[in-house]
Parts: C-alpha cells; structure tokens; sequence
C-alpha cells in the first residue's frame, strides 16, 4: 500500500503543526530503481563501463572546499548586518 504525501506547495507556511504527519512510508514493493537499472543494464551493457570512481571529482571537491575557505577567510572582517 502507497501512501501519498502532501506536495511542497500544500504544506502551510509557518511553525509546523503536531497533528501533521510527514514521516516517510515503509512499502513493501520492490525499489524500483534497481529494476530500472537491470533493465537499462540489460538492453546497453555498454553503460557499466560508465560505473566507478572519477579521480577528478574529489580534486574538483577540493579545489572548490580551499575557495571557499578562502573567501570565507577573506570577508571574515565584514559587516553584513
């Protein structure tokens, strides 16, 4: 049984309500993303070769977490208020 959950645009603006429940839902169907995925690897085998690590994401991460720090260290001193 799914159960649906109140769309973003639905939820009221504002501290939330105790009677609202937004928990998650436990179902019992299979995820349908790994069957999608069987699928797909089925009709392209071609696309496990685009499964594993790119060595040049995490010196990308890196890179970007120094910037950042960097120009955090920089506007340190600045009034924003």
């Amino acid at each position: 049984m799914l159960t649906t959950h109140p769309r973003p645009q639905d939820l009221p603006i504002g501290p939330m309500d105790s009677t609202q429940d937004l928990r998650f839902t436990s179902v019992r169907t299979p995820d349908p993303h790994i069957l999608r995925r069987r699928e797909l690897l089925k009709k392209y085998p071609q696309l496990r070769s685009l499964y594993g690590c790119e060595r040049g994401t995490a010196a990308l991460m890196f890179l970007l977490t120094v910037v950042q720090l960097g120009i955090a260290w920089l506007f340190q001193n600045y009034d924003v208020h």
